[in-house]
């Protein structure tokens, strides 16, 4: 059996009585896969395959009954025997194999749809995957990050690398709030003013401010570029379609420096130290600058505490800035930075010292006043009536008493706003010229 590029399949050795050369019968491919398979002779007679019979039929077509016979002699097929025709084995198998190339062809095809439709990724694919995801995050993050440094330099502007790798600032440490506001960070400019302010006027422990400056010094750095940063971020919020340039142009100048910006809040800080300083007097708490309401008559800020025989050194006040004193060769300097205390010992009995001690009170504002209570609280002492002197355009208000151990004299000055007493204490044991370097002591005072 031969097979043909027309898809037929032709049967050899099927011997032709009207022609002594071998025939041959075709059978059409596709009429192979059908039911009822028919074969075609050389002389165009179909021949039909039963499929429930081993042998051939052979159809001769009939002649029309009004047909007039011709003289043309035709060949005529015998027919033929099931000894003489046979089916061969191979069609069937090659019809076998042509149906399991079908199956196989459709159920490849139904493979392909369903995996058109939705295909699993591969381990390898999910892999390239996520790697070529990873890596487009990594470039995200990375881009964004460089963004936001390319805007961090242009909000800080001058001075970018030291305010954001050294760890200590100088301006902050010596300008504090003035620095502050000199980067625009306007309310912790104020905040530190009011903590600087109540510090340097009510505090009454040395260093304070220092300490507090050198936290301030410590911390702006960290501070500002932390306000820097929440300040970027609502610009990035508030102009999404901007690029890159311009955000930096916003930022620059939403940040930098300004001058402008210190001497506003300078003029706010004065506000803010009038109402501090107005409101501490309110509350009967006195302030090194309550002079300044006073001068102007904007309050009466006169506060004065009841004298009960003894009196407080005011540490607030430094006696050296506000008064000069001469003293006498024989007096021993017992000072220090609040108080003149001067003390002179005549050796000729128990008694025998003269001193002279210059401070200022605390919780006075008006000598006059506590000259006034000191009298009336040592009027079993014999107190003199309260004379009112001017020397070197000093005011005193003075008074003495006299007891068992000798004689005390006090005089009373204000000066901004605070009281001053100088008292001078004469024992009955001392040496006549004690009463001289009193007059001398008194006389050499003069305010600065």
């Amino acid at each position: 059996m031969n097979e043909s590029n027309n898809n037929k399949i032709i049967f050899d050795g099927i011997d032709n009585q009207s022609n002594n050369n071998t025939g041959s019968t075709e059978i059409n491919a596709n009429s192979i896969l059908g039911i009822n398979p028919t074969f075609v002779t050389p002389q165009n007679e179909e021949i039909k395959l039963n499929p429930n019979a081993a042998s051939i039929e052979k159809q001769v077509p009939e002649a029309p009954i009004n047909e007039t016979p011709s003289n043309e002699i035709k060949p005529v097929l015998p027919i033929m025997t099931d000894e003489q025709v046979s089916i061969p084995e191979p069609p069937k198998l090659k019809i076998d194999e042509v149906e399991k190339n079908a199956e196989q062809i459709d159920a490849s095809k139904t493979l392909e749809e369903k995996n058109s439709t939705q295909e699993p990724p591969s381990p390898s694919n999910k892999t390239i995957d996520n790697n070529t995801g990873n890596q487009s995050k990594e470039h995200s993050i990375t881009s964004t990050s460089n963004n936001d440094e390319e805007l961090l330099k242009a909000y800080i502007g001058n001075n970018y690398e030291k305010i954001t790798t050294r760890p200590f600032n100088f301006a902050g440490f010596f300008f504090t709030s003035i620095y502050m506001l000199y980067r625009k960070m306007f309310l912790y400019g104020l905040i530190v003013f009011i903590i600087n302010f109540i510090i340097l006027n009510f505090v009454k422990i040395e260093g304070v401010w220092i300490i507090f400056n050198a936290i301030v010094g410590l911390f702006v750095n960290v501070l500002y570029t932390t306000c820097a940063t929440s300040e970027i971020e609502k610009i990035k919020n508030n102009n999404k379609d901007k690029s890159l340039e311009e955000l930096k142009t916003i930022c620059s100048k939403a940040g930098g420096t300004s001058i402008g910006t210190i001497f506003i809040g300078f003029f706010v800080e004065i506000i803010i130290s009038i109402a501090i300083v107005f409101g501490m007097a309110l509350l009967g708490i006195v302030s090194n600058y309550e002079y300044i309401l006073s001068n102007f008559k904007i309050l009466n800020t006169s506060q004065n505490g009841t004298y009960n025989g003894v009196t407080y050194i005011d540490s607030s006040i430094k006696i050296e800035n506000e008064f000069t004193i001469s003293i006498p060769d024989k007096f021993t300097n017992e000072s220090n930075e609040y108080e003149y205390n001067y003390s002179y010992y005549s050796n000729k009995g128990v008694f025998n010292k003269c001193s002279a001690h210059l401070f200022a009170i605390e919780g006075f504002s008006d000598a006059e006043n506590l000259i006034n209570q000191m009298k009336a609280f040592y009027s079993d002492s014999e107190p003199t009536d309260i004379s009112k002197v001017s020397i070197n355009n000093i005011t005193w208000h003075d008074f003495s008493i006299t007891n068992d151990f000798g004689k005390s004299y006090y005089y009373g000055t204000t000066k901004k706003n605070k009281a001053y007493i100088l008292q001078y204490d004469v024992n009955i044991d001392t040496d006549s010229d004690c009463e001289t370097y009193k007059d001398q002591i008194i006389n050499s005072i003069t305010s600065k």
